[in-house]
């Protein structure tokens, strides 16, 4: 396996599933099954004051510590739209974790929030009909929803509706349109879009001239929010030269923090390559085959096909130990004899 000098727009079809927020990315087996009459009457529920047949109450035993939901739900009934957004938020995660997520309940805050224009609460109502979590799932709808909270500002929508377009997702496939939306949010510091943008500038598609020096800078910023795919990216410009002073042990030292903190698979496969061939690191093969290990078992075929190499490899280099060993032992039997 070698690393390829040409750094490709490998992530700029980034899935746009994994960047969503947790509770948008559930699988949709933790779903509650309830009716809409009874998620309407939870919401009246909530707005009147009234927790003796909500679910809010035992929701609030669980999470008195980290969020005080009765003052939460007065600031929301009292007309704040950043209050009814979080309770959306706090629902949909289930209290982190505490309780089991009420997707519906949250989508009722999060329209009330939404219908008056708050950015986040539309973003997050976005998701929801993406995901299809406590709603029939909606790409179309998604995707104009994240465009308007997008055009109001929000970040993490501008980076949503770049996905929408790059992707083809309620909009003709549209890169220039991604670009776009990437640079707004990346101009607020938004991580992901700063990484795609990177990728569009080392490709020099989008709209945008090739630079691979900005490039750099965007996964620079981006990998010092700690997005793994943008110390993946930072870590192979250090190891090519491209876009930065070639310098290979700092390449090593950036994938270390992308394995080690977010389990990066990609990371993990580099570095099983540079401790196999001593790259930027003293030469290990037990290390390199422990890194290839870990993403060979996640899918990836390089690293399977180099853990299969490696394996013969150390079993070969055991064999001519002991071999080596023998002849030793029988050449001292033979003095003695």
């Amino acid at each position: 396996m070698k690393i390829s000098r040409k750094i490709f727009l490998s992530a700029f079809l980034l899935c746009c599933v994994s960047a969503l927020p947790a509770w948008a990315a559930d699988n949709g087996e933790n779903k509650i099954k309830e009716t809409e009459e009874k998620v309407a009457k939870e919401i009246q529920n909530s707005l009147e004051g009234d927790f003796s047949s909500s679910s809010e109450d035992n929701a609030l035993k669980y999470t008195k510590d980290r969020f005080d939901l009765q003052k939460k739900l007065e600031e929301a009934r009292n007309g704040s739209l950043e209050a009814q957004n979080e309770l959306g938020e706090y629902y949909a995660s289930g209290g982190s974790g505490d309780f089991p997520p009420n997707y519906q309940l949250a989508n009722q805050w999060w329209t009330l929030s939404a219908n008056s224009g708050y950015p986040p609460a539309i973003r997050n109502l976005g998701c929801a009909y993406y995901s299809g979590q406590g709603t029939l799932a909606d790409v179309h709808k998604a995707s104009r929803l994240w465009q308007v909270a997008a055009k109001l500002g929000d970040a993490d929508a501008q980076y949503f509706t770049g996905m929408a377009y790059c992707n083809g997702l309620g909009f003709f496939r549209d890169v220039y349109s991604a670009v776009f939306w990437w640079q707004k949010a990346a101009e607020q510091g938004q991580d992901r879009a700063q990484c795609n943008l990177a990728y569009a500038y080392a490709r020099g598609e989008g709209g945008v001239e090739k630079d691979i020096k900005k490039a750099f800078s965007l996964w620079q910023a981006a990998a010092s929010k700690n997005n793994s795919v943008a110390q993946v990216a930072l870590g192979l410009c250090f190891f090519t030269g491209d876009g930065a002073p070639k310098d290979e042990a700092r390449a090593v030292k950036i994938w270390e923090i992308a394995y080690s903190e977010s389990a990066s698979l990609d990371a993990a496969k580099y570095l099983g390559l540079c401790y196999a061939l001593g790259r930027g690191v003293e030469k290990d093969e037990m290390k390199a085959l422990g890194y290839y290990t870990f993403a060979a078992n996640r899918g990836d075929e390089e690293s399977q096909k180099a853990v299969e190499e490696l394996k013969l490899k150390v079993i070969t280099a055991k064999k001519a130990l002991i071999r080596r060993a023998e002849i030793a032992e029988e050449k001292k039997k033979q003095k003695k004899e």
